[in-house]
């Protein structure tokens, strides 16, 4: 495997050495060998569209009429599906960390519980709490013009009594999108968090049974339950609004993420199978049925609205679809995977992460300046298309420092911690037989 440059390794002496910038630059620009790049594209397209869709919801792009329909043509229908970049993020998580997991029990019959939380750990937890401290403790106090749209509130004292939603990850349950919060973007986050605590657990439990059925039982229950309990909150509640607190919980947004997981257990179990079927199937159905399975979720579901597609069917439909996209960039050489792998991708993937962070603040920060050269109501979209790309370019900016300064390292330090507690935990020779 290629060694990733250490450019990190000796602190914040080197921090204006061209070589820490050289190497800085090589660790946001060079995948490693075990990346998947159109993976990598993929994410870095879900982290475009929601800035996109941020971008364009908080400066009155998308009209609402008063029964909460939207006044649509066909570019807005379409750009006002671009929600669906989290669903992307919910089902590549679920594949990746269902990876990891489900090769370690197969090639050694356990789970390294404390390496995996170590480095998820030091992955998430340092840019996570300080972004969320930054934004309570400096930009909060602070105030400023349009950001009280942001925090649903111009009272610190009220973000600072609902902090501990954020800091504890449970946002999404105490706090979700219609109640003040200093990170109320950080439910998907907290979804997130839920998965990775259950899932571990989760998987030793079924592998504890070597028998195939077992596992494709368990894992497809965790598709199917929450798709159920949707169904059944839409039969007492057929005009349930899904921004009213079902659009966040984790309990109901899990099968997307088990979506991944699924395609992740087939990927390592059975690979040359999955391989020999998606060859079969073809790029006109992995890459065509994906493409119009997400494009129906753009077109006709949506946050706005209610009825028995948006409530129920559009979340996993859209994790269905983004798995049948995911199976053809693995297995397949097209048009598609090559758009996805496409190396102007990888930065940001890279930086995703951080951009989802800080981007709602360059936003509101941008916001009053923006609108007092374009006063037009509501705005058209050649309007909006500089908006983000200052943002996205800011944003990303933002998040690259603060991978090079702190993720980085941070990262670098968990794996090392990781690998030398699966070191010390193998058992001698000896004791191996």
């Amino acid at each position: 495997m290629q060694k990733r440059s250490s450019f990190s390794s000796k602190g914040s002496k080197r921090l204006f050495d061209r070589e820490f910038w050289r190497n800085a630059r090589q660790e946001l620009w060079q995948p490693g060998q075990a990346n998947i790049p159109s993976l990598d594209g993929l994410r870095g397209f879900a982290s475009c569209i929601v800035v996109f869709y941020h971008c364009a919801i908080f400066m009155g792009y998308y009209e609402i009429n008063a029964q909460g329909a939207l006044k649509t043509s066909w570019v807005v229908s379409l750009t006002n599906g671009f929600w669906t970049g989290i669903d992307i993020f919910f089902v590549l998580s679920g594949f990746l960390i269902g990876r990891i997991l489900i090769r370690d029990l197969s090639k050694e019959g356990r789970l390294h519980y404390i390496p995996f939380f170590v480095r998820r750990s030091f992955r998430i937890f340092p840019a996570y709490y300080l972004v969320i401290s930054i934004s309570l403790f400096v930009i909060a106090p602070l105030n400023l013009r349009y950001f009280d749209f942001m925090y649903l509130t111009s009272d610190w004292n009220v973000l600072l009594k609902g902090a501990w939603t954020n800091y504890l990850y449970v946002v999404n349950y105490f706090q979700p999108g219609t109640e003040p919060s200093i990170l109320s973007w950080g439910w998907s986050l907290a979804v997130e968090e839920h998965f990775y605590l259950l899932l571990p657990p989760l998987l030793y439990c079924l592998f504890k049974s070597r028998l195939p059925w077992v596992h494709l039982t368990g894992l497809s229950a965790f598709i199917a339950l929450p798709f159920i309990g949707r169904f059944a909150q839409y039969i007492l509640n057929p005009d349930l609004n899904i921004l009213d607190g079902f659009y966040y919980l984790s309990h109901n947004r899990f099968d997307e993420i088990f979506v991944g997981v699924l395609i992740a257990y087939f990927y390592v179990m059975h690979f040359e199978q999955l391989k020999a079927f998606s060859h079969r199937a073809g790029g006109a159905v992995l890459g065509g049925l994906g493409l119009i399975g997400a494009g129906s979720v753009w077109i006709f579901g949506g946050l706005n609205g209610d009825g028995i597609f948006i409530v129920v069917f559009q979340f996993l439909l859209m994790a269905m679809s983004t798995g049948l996209i995911v199976l053809n960039c693995l297995f397949l050489k097209n048009g598609l995977t090559a758009f996805f792998a496409h190396s102007a991708w990888y930065p940001l993937a890279r930086v995703s992460y951080g951009t989802y962070l800080v981007h709602p603040f360059i936003l509101f920060g941008l916001m009053e300046t923006y609108r007092s050269y374009i006063t037009t109501q509501p705005f058209e979209l050649w309007e909006i298309i500089p908006f983000y790309l200052a943002v996205m370019l800011l944003s990303s900016l933002l998040a690259a420092l603060m991978f090079i300064l702190l993720e980085a390292p941070m990262l670098r330090l968990g794996v090392n911690i990781s690998r030398k507690y699966r070191q010390a935990a193998r058992p001698a020779p000896s004791e191996a037989g």
